[in-house]
């Protein structure tokens, strides 16, 4: 089991994520950087990390799980089905403004080879995510069949159906796309569309 990070651990993860949201290019990141923008001085990163790629590299995992703490959040708070695409849609809406899920392509991207080579080897923590995204399709589906909004799928499908939206409605914030007001609620109102279409289901806004 994944030993929680610590409060420093979690200091300098969301130094390098700030910087990263301010425009800093992650090539040129060094590690005294992100001890500034932690609060931290540079020797404190290596009491708890061997490298700046080991830094990118749980960075990555722990902001990925942190996004998933918050979606699934969300969803159990959300009274129903539609308000649980909602809750997610979003979510995924405020970060992707906020570049909180850009960084995160970035960051997988631009990595260098030591960096992804830390990240092949916490294939748990990835095969854990791909779990926690499964569960959560699972989840959706059965609350939207249970209200008669979809029609039972194969889990298979239904993975496939969620992840296509998701990833879909996630282009909409691409800096090359109209991101105005009517663009983005037109984005989500087509993304949830879809992801009931897609189930086989009726619609109801």
């Amino acid at each position: 089991m994944q030993t929680p990070p610590s409060d420093k651990e979690i200091a300098i993860f969301r130094g390098l994520l700030e910087l990263l949201r301010q425009g800093a290019d992650l090539a040129s990141i060094k590690a005294s950087d992100i001890a500034a923008a932690a609060g931290l001085g540079k020797g404190t990163l290596y009491n708890y990390f061997a490298s700046k790629d080991e830094i990118i590299a749980q960075a990555i995992f722990f902001h990925l799980e942190e996004h998933f703490d918050r979606i699934e959040a969300g969803v159990r708070q959300a009274g129903g089905f539609t308000q649980a695409c909602y809750a997610i849609l979003d979510y995924l809406e405020q970060q992707g403004l906020s570049r909180g899920i850009n960084i995160h392509l970035l960051l997988l991207g631009g990595a260098e080879p030591g960096c992804r080579d830390l990240m092949e080897q916490g294939r748990d923590r990835a095969a854990a995510l791909w779990a926690r995204l499964d569960a959560l399709g699972r989840a959706l589906a059965k609350r939207g069949c249970q209200e008669g909004v979809l029609q039972p799928q194969e889990p298979a499908y239904v993975r496939a159906v969620v992840i296509s939206t998701l990833m879909g409605y996630l282009s909409a914030f691409c800096p090359l796309a109209d991101q105005t007001p009517e663009a983005l609620a037109l984005a989500k109102r087509h993304a949830y569309r879809l992801l009931v279409a897609g189930l086989g289901g009726r619609l109801q806004e």
